[in-house]
């Protein structure tokens, strides 16, 4: 049975997926684009390596992670509990021709419809802080993990003193007023907004890893610590 905090998050994703990939854009002033594409290169993939694109939304980490391991052959499962939010990564597979083996699953993060030691890698781009049962999730990440495997992490963070007065602003004048004029939800971007501000930092997501089992982690802040890209290996 989900729980009710799940069933919200789901409906929230499931409102806004037409426009997601826009309000990505306009949000981040594109910025989000530069940290995805660090965020894969940092992916350790070998030859049919099996990546778990976890919280996939619309598909951006699972087409980039293809595109830079082209020649390695990756087989990419992208893995979300918004049904609708997967559609759309279907659709835009097609729209742009993209090649590659992929598998479409539907699931929470904290209950992983997978098997035991089964993918070399797993990814969460600006999803983990949604997940209604955190160190569950990694629980489930670490058991799904094959030994050796390695968990990337892109998430916001917590910014510094110097630009936290007007990164407050942003987040919470301009956010929920732009996601009402693009998706008419600004009930969506207002839940964004909080999710954001209340979301551990660097340090607390790392001894988070830790503690539940990961090693050698370690963490990148980016562009003044608005996000933070953590990894760590089962």
């Amino acid at each position: 049975m989900k729980s009710t905090s799940t069933l919200k998050i789901k409906h929230i994703f499931d409102s806004i997926t037409s426009r997601y990939d826009l309000m990505n854009d306009l949000m981040s002033l594109g910025l989000h684009r530069y940290w995805k594409s660090h965020f894969v290169r940092q992916v350790c993939l070998k030859p049919f390596s099996e990546v778990l694109d976890l919280a996939a939304g619309t598909g951006d980490i699972s087409f980039l992670i293809n595109e830079f391991g082209k020649n390695l052959s990756p087989h990419i499962t992208l893995c979300d509990q918004s049904a609708k939010m997967l559609s759309e990564a279907k659709s835009k597979k097609i729209d742009r021709n993209i090649r590659g083996n992929f598998s479409f699953q539907d699931g929470p993060a904290e209950s992983l419809p997978f098997e035991d030691n089964t993918f070399d890698v797993c990814t969460v781009s600006f999803g983990f802080r949604n997940f209604s049962n955190q160190t569950k999730a990694l629980e489930e990440i670490l058991r799904v993990l094959k030994p050796g495997g390695q968990f990337l992490c892109l998430e916001f963070s917590q910014v510094g003193a110097e630009i936290y007065p007007y990164y407050n602003i942003y987040l919470s004048e301009f956010i929920p007023r732009l996601g009402r004029f693009i998706t008419n939800n600004e009930e969506a971007y207002t839940y964004l907004k909080d999710s954001i501000k209340n979301f551990h930092d660097a340090e607390t997501l790392k001894t988070m890893l830790e503690k539940t089992g990961f090693k050698h982690v370690a963490y990148e802040p980016l562009t003044k610590g608005i996000v933070a890209i953590h990894k760590g290996w089962k």
